[in-house]
């Protein structure tokens, strides 16, 4: 779920990432909003540094740049930042939540509302 302009959307995301060595994942993230008018696709490719030597609870932050494609409005650009917590759940299983602070570039905030914003972020990975 996602509200934008006083609209709401379902959120649909996938990603994927690849550690570059201990503890440093690149990624690639790819969310498509739907329902609402105007339907909004984004790219987002970033880093996340994870400590593992917490157990079950590891601690993470990280970094980002997203494109965003709005079916009726100009493409946006933004950048923005990442923590929070990663749990154990199965040998490949992990569930996280954290929080993201993202900025907007060249945002007239009369089409888009709020050119920054902070927002929860909860996530379920399966590792192979």
């Amino acid at each position: 779920y996602g509200s934008f302009n006083n609209k709401d959307y379902a959120v649909v995301g996938v990603g994927a990432g690849y550690y570059l060595w201990d503890g440093l994942q690149a990624g690639l993230d790819g969310e498509a909003w739907l329902g609402s008018k105007p339907h909004l696709y984004s790219v987002s490719p970033g880093l996340r540094y994870v400590w593992s030597n917490f157990g079950d609870y590891k601690p993470y932050v990280g970094g980002f740049y997203k494109h965003s494609f709005y079916d009726t409005l100009p493409n946006l650009d933004s950048a923005g930042g990442r923590a929070g917590v990663i749990m154990t759940l199965s040998p490949r299983t992990y569930l996280s939540g954290g929080l993201v602070y993202e900025k907007y570039f060249n945002c007239d905030s009369t089409l888009y509302g709020d050119c920054s914003q902070v927002y929860p972020e909860l996530g379920v990975t399966v590792a192979f």
